[in-house]
C-alpha cells in the first residue's frame, strides 16, 4: 500500500461491477480498501457489528499507530475474513451509495470484490467448494433430519468419546413421533 495522505473520495480503482475489468485488478482493489480502512476508522460507527471493525480498529490503534498503510496483507485477510455479510454496516454508514454519498462506501461489497480476487488466484478451499453447493451437501449427509440423525453408525464413534457421552439412540418425544394409521 502506498505511503501519503488518503483522500476519501473513489479512487479509480472503485468497482463493484464483475464486467469491469479494474474489478480483477489487485492493484485497484488494494486502493479502494486503503481508502475504506481509513474511513471506516475514522468513523467508527460500525464497531459494534461484525468481527470486522473491532479488529480493524484494533490493529490500527495498538499495532500500527493509526497509520493504515502499515496494514499487512495478513492484516486486511483478518478483517475481511472476520465479515460475514450480515450487512448492518451497510445500513448504518453514512457514506454509502444508497444514501447517494460521494465516498461511495459499500463495505460488503468491497469484502465480495476481495473474495472474488482471492478465489480466483488461489482458488477455493475444500470448505467453500462443500458449502457452496447444498445441494451436494445434502446427497453427501446420511440420514434423516429427524429422528435419529446421528444413528447412523459411521457417525456414533465420532460422538462417542470412549467414556459414555455418546449416549445411546434415544426415542423422539411421543407428540414428535409420527403417527401411523
Amino acid at each position: 500500500m502506498s505511503e501519503g495522505n488518503i483522500s476519501y473520495l473513489p479512487t479509480d480503482g472503485l468497482s463493484y461491477d464483475p464486467n469491469e475489468p479494474k474489478f480483477w485488478d489487485k492493484a485497484a482493489l488494494d486502493k479502494e480498501i486503503t481508502r475504506v480502512f481509513e474511513i471506516c476508522h475514522g468513523c467508527r460507527m460500525c464497531f459494534k457489528f461484525c468481527d470486522s471493525f473491532p479488529k480493524l480498529f484494533d490493529l490500527l490503534d495498538k499495532t500500527h499507530d493509526g497509520d493504515v498503510h502499515k496494514l499487512t496483507a495478513a492484516d486486511v485477510e483478518g478483517v475481511m475474513d472476520a465479515c460475514f455479510q450480515c450487512k448492518l454496516c451497510d445500513v448504518q454508514c453514512p457514506y454509502t451509495p444508497r444514501d447517494n454519498h460521494q465516498f461511495q462506501l459499500d463495505f460488503p461489497k468491497l469484502v465480495h470484490r476481495y473474495d472474488a480476487i482471492k478465489a480466483k488466484t488461489e482458488g477455493l478451499t475444500l470448505r467453500d467448494r462443500v458449502l457452496g453447493d447444498p445441494d451436494l451437501t445434502g446427497k453427501l449427509r446420511p440420514g434423516e433430519l429427524w429422528p435419529g440423525e446421528h444413528d447412523e453408525p459411521c457417525l456414533r464413534p465420532p460422538l462417542d468419546d470412549g467414556e459414555g457421552a455418546g449416549h445411546p439412540p434415544r426415542q423422539a418425544p411421543a407428540r414428535l413421533r409420527p403417527r401411523h394409521l
